[in-house]
């Protein structure tokens, strides 16, 4: 009885929640990729820009506990009224964890953006891991993700995109950084 119970222990693997997984953010820190703590990128004429900035007053990185913000303007740059329905973001770790949140909209809401329209918010983020060095800067993780978005309006165009469809937009990958001597990579 006591070996069969040696033998169940032995095989339980630890579980996993599927929103966790491993990163390659800490081979790709060891290459000659570059990082900054902003991005931008414009799918299907809606354009994403966002920053982040490392909380010091929030964080303990005796116990590599960090604690970033991170502001994001979405920018309707179409002809048709949009939606955004919900979000999805990878969040990774210079120690290698992966870990992916989404839900529906951003803070709370899900904004209407009219042609020439910009949202937004600003977040937060916490993230255990290790400082990596790379270039002189010091990261700590990195975030992408999507925002599903939907068309609310037909614009009145002929052959325009019809409303209610669903669509991705991009949100490019950008790095959680702590500041150097100099502020930069600043605090919020």
């Amino acid at each position: 009885e006591r070996r069969m119970q040696q033998q169940q222990q032995r095989q339980r693997k630890p579980l996993r929640s599927p929103n966790r997984g491993r990163s390659s953010l800490p081979e790709e820190l060891r290459s000659g990729i570059e990082v900054s703590d902003s991005s931008e990128a414009t799918t299907d004429d809606v354009l994403v820009e966002v920053r982040s900035f490392y909380s010091p007053e929030q964080s303990k990185p005796a116990q590599n506990e960090f604690m970033f913000l991170y502001r994001v303007r979405i920018t309707n740059q179409g002809q048709h009224t949009v939606r955004l329905l919900q979000r999805k973001w990878e969040i990774e770790s210079s120690s290698g964890d992966k870990e992916t949140a989404q839900g529906p909209g951003v803070i709370g809401t899900q904004p209407f953006l009219e042609p020439g329209q910009s949202f937004e918010y600003t977040s937060a983020v916490p993230i255990r891991g290790r400082i990596a060095r790379k270039n002189g800067d010091a990261v700590v993780g990195r975030m992408s993700g999507a925002y599903i978005m939907r068309v609310e309006d037909d614009g009145g165009e002929e052959g325009g995109e019809q409303t209610g469809e669903p669509f991705e937009v991009r949100i490019a990958p950008f790095y959680l950084m702590l500041a150097d001597a100099d502020g930069e990579n600043g605090t919020a």
